[in-house]
């Protein structure tokens, strides 16, 4: 019995159908499965034996057996991407809804998107209505079915208003906001509809055709807006919480981790705003939190900018109120942008922190001031810099040093040192 079964698996994997008809013939269970409950039926979808499907099928072999892992057929077929597989199992009964042992659906473990539809992906008319080229004729349509629902989402996670949204087609989102359709669904990377039009690349109004323009997505932004949508929303990892981190299970059971940090519409608006202010400006006439921390770095919006170099998005957020002197995890949570600017030199953004009333003898990590990072390595420019704004070049650190004590440990730093010296010992008397 156990030979007849090991060469039914076989001849599945193989696509022998002649030997296949003769084991069954012999009396062979069509559910002939191994040790650990794989069945021929697995075995022949995982390898995208065709005629052995329809054999086995036809046989009477169960399209929703599964094995000791919790997997079907179904689930194999998607796992190597067997589409043709797929649909005819689909046809046949199989249950698109089941989930394996490790939580996944069997089109969750197709690593390609687009053979999804293949095996079951919850995809509806509505979404492919909302990424139709002229989309509002077509969701009419689809929704004046009874059967639709306007927040269905498909194998993304999306609705039909992410869809239409991250295409900045405004009179679909409008027609789906006035059906009530919700704003605040989360798709499978944690995102918003909001969240996925800021965070689109602000192309020049010469865009393609088809492509979002400036114009469009600052549009769309100002029509979920205007209709309530959250701006101060934080994007939510989705996957398996696993020791402080999150993990995606990929469709081979590999794992990959994914950052658990939260950001908020601002930072992404930031992020893809290369350098132009319209849709950040949207967002902080609508409320957005200027000083949000994300989850991970602890950075703001104003760090964000910084850090990509967008000066003049630095500038109005500043200008707006941002606090100047925030630190993050990467240039140290008691430490400042100033302090950052001090050490690296950076005149300009040390005048537009000192502009915006940055605090010049902010004490960070270890009671460092922004003076003491600059006379460590910064110009005389610099220092004097940071003098004129009324830096205090006698202010001691955490272990009693003052700025020119560290001038003094690099002879590079001569100019510097008599600089702070000149600074301590005050005017001369007249």
């Amino acid at each position: 019995m156990a030979d007849r079964v090991g060469a039914l698996l076989n001849a599945s994997k193989e696509n022998d159908v002649p030997s296949i008809r003769r084991l069954l013939e012999a009396n062979a269970s069509p559910d002939a499965a191994n040790v650990i409950n794989q069945s021929a039926l697995h075995i022949a979808s995982l390898w995208g034996s065709m005629d052995a499907v329809r054999l086995l099928v036809g046989a009477g072999a169960s399209v929703n057996a599964a094995n000791r892992f919790g997997a079907t057929p179904l689930h194999c077929a998607a796992q190597r991407g067997q589409a043709e597989v797929g649909r005819f199992l689909v046809q046949h009964g199989a249950n698109t809804a089941t989930v394996a042992g490790n939580g996944l659906a069997p089109y969750e473990m197709c690593a390609d998107p687009l053979l999804w539809s293949a095996f079951g992906s919850p995809r509806t008319e509505l979404h492919a209505a909302a990424a139709a080229p002229d989309p509002v004729p077509a969701l009419e349509a689809v929704l004046a079915s009874a059967d639709a629902s306007v927040d269905s989402i498909d194998e993304r996670g999306d609705t039909a208003l992410a869809i239409a949204a991250r295409r900045c087609h405004v009179p679909a989102c409008m027609l789906l906001l006035e059906l009530g359709a919700n704003m605040d669904v989360l798709n499978r990377d944690g995102l918003a509809p909001l969240h996925g039009v800021v965070a689109l690349p602000l192309l020049p109004l010469d865009a393609p055709v088809g492509t979002p323009t400036r114009a469009q997505i600052g549009a769309t932004v100002r029509l979920l807006l205007d209709k309530r949508a959250d701006p101060n929303c934080f994007t939510q990892a989705k996957g398996v919480y696993s020791s402080g981190s999150w993990e995606r299970r990929e469709a081979d059971g590999s794992k990959s981790v994914v950052s658990s940090a939260g950001v908020s519409c601002l930072h992404l608006a930031v992020e893809a705003s290369a350098d132009a202010p319209d849709v950040v400006e949207l967002l902080l006439d609508a409320g957005a939190q200027l000083d949000a921390r994300s989850g991970g770095a602890l950075a703001t919006p104003l760090h964000v900018a910084i850090d990509l170099g967008f000066m003049a998005i630095a500038a109005m957020l500043l200008a707006r109120g941002a606090d100047p002197d925030a630190g993050n995890r990467d240039i140290g949570a008691d430490n400042s942008l100033l302090h950052s600017a001090a050490q690296s030199a950076d005149m300009p953004l040390a005048r537009l922190l000192l502009d915006a009333h940055a605090d010049v003898n902010k004490c960070g990590k270890g009671g460092l001031r922004p003076l003491h990072m600059a006379a460590r390595s910064s110009t005389a420019a610099f220092v004097q810099l940071l003098l004129d704004a009324g830096a205090d070049a006698s202010a001691t650190d955490a272990r009693g040093k003052a700025p020119a004590d560290y001038a003094a440990a690099n002879p590079r730093q001569a100019p510097v040192l008599e600089l702070l010296r000149a600074a301590c010992s005050g005017p001369a008397p007249a």
